[in-house]
C-alpha cells in the first residue's frame, strides 16, 4: 500500500463564508476519526492519514465588471499594483476606468475642498449680515455675544479677543471706523459646481488623457488648415487607408 502519512489535499477559499469551508472541515473530521479508529483495533491507520490545508485567501479589491461606477471607486481605494492588477482583472492599467478612477480621486479632493470654502464663506456671509443689523441699531450698547460677532467680523479671531467685556469694547471702539476684511460670497454658480461634481459623473472625455485628446485634435485642426491643397488630400488619403487596413493608434479602451 502507497503510504499516504504526507498526503494533503490543498484548497484555496475566498473568505470565511465559503461553503466549501464546512465540508472540508468534515471531511478532515472523518479522516481523523478513521485513523484513530484502525490503530485502535491494532492496525498502522496513520497509512492513511491525509490533511486538508485549507488556504484562506483574502483580497480587499473584489473583482468588479469594466467601465462601471462600482470598479471606478474601488480604484480610487487601491493602493497596491496588486490590488489594481486584480480589481482589473488581470488587464492593463491603461484601462479607461484607471483614468476616470484617478479624475474621480482629483473630483473628490476638489470637493472636499470647495466643501470647505462653501462653509466658510456662508458663515462669513451670515456675521456680516449679522453685523449690519447690529450696526444699523439707534443705540450702541452691545452684550458680550454681540461684542465678540463684531469682532469676528472685523477679522479678530476668537483666541485673541480680549477677556473682559469691557476690553472688548475698548477693541471695538478702536476698529469700528474701519472697513472689515472683504470675502467672497457664495453664489449659485458656486452651489451649482459643488453639486456637479458631486455627482461624479466622469467619462473618458473628462479625463487626463481625454484632455489630452481634444488639444492633439484642436492642434491637428491648426495644422491641416495650414497644409497645401495637395497634402490635405494626401493626409486624407492616409486615414482612409489605415481605416481600411485596421491600423488604429494606441488602444486604451478595452
Amino acid at each position: 500500500m502507497k503510504c499516504l502519512e504526507s498526503t494533503k489535499v490543498r484548497h484555496e477559499l475566498g473568505n470565511d463564508d465559503d461553503p466549501l469551508a464546512g465540508t472540508y472541515a468534515a471531511l478532515q473530521a472523518k479522516n481523523d476519526i478513521t485513523v484513530h479508529q484502525l490503530n485502535l483495533e491494532g492496525l498502522n491507520g496513520n497509512l492513511l492519514a491525509a490533511k486538508v490545508d485549507v488556504k484562506i485567501h483574502r483580497s480587499s479589491m473584489p473583482v468588479t465588471a469594466g467601465n462601471t461606477l462600482q470598479r471606478q471607486e474601488q480604484l480610487m481605494g487601491a493602493h497596491s499594483a496588486g490590488d489594481r492588477f486584480y480589481t482589473l482583472n488581470g488587464h492593463h492599467s491603461s484601462h479607461n476606468d484607471m483614468f476616470i478612477a484617478k479624475e474621480m480621486s482629483t473630483q473628490k479632493a476638489t470637493l472636499e475642498e470647495l466643501g470647505k470654502q462653501k462653509k466658510r464663506r456662508v458663515e462669513l456671509k451670515r456675521r456680516d449680515d449679522e453685523a449690519g443689523q447690529l450696526l444699523s441699531r439707534k443705540f450702541e450698547i452691545f452684550l458680550k455675544p454681540e461684542l465678540e460677532l463684531l469682532l469676528l467680523w472685523q477679522g479678530i479671531k476668537r483666541k485673541d479677543h480680549p477677556p473682559s467685556n469691557p476690553k472688548k469694547l475698548e477693541k471695538w471702539l478702536e476698529l469700528e471706523d474701519k472697513a472689515p476684511p472683504t470675502f467672497e460670497e457664495w453664489t449659485a454658480e458656486d452651489e451649482a459646481k459643488l453639486e456637479r461634481i458631486r455627482t461624479m459623473k466622469i467619462d473618458i472625455n473628462d479625463t487626463a488623457i481625454g484632455r489630452a485628446k481634444k488639444v492633439v485634435t484642436q492642434e491637428y485642426r491648426v495644422l491641416f488648415r495650414d497644409m497645401s491643397k495637395g497634402k490635405q488630400l494626401e493626409a486624407i488619403e492616409g486615414l482612409e487607408k489605415d481605416r481600411d487596413t485596421g491600423i488604429t493608434g494606441p488602444v486604451v479602451q478595452l
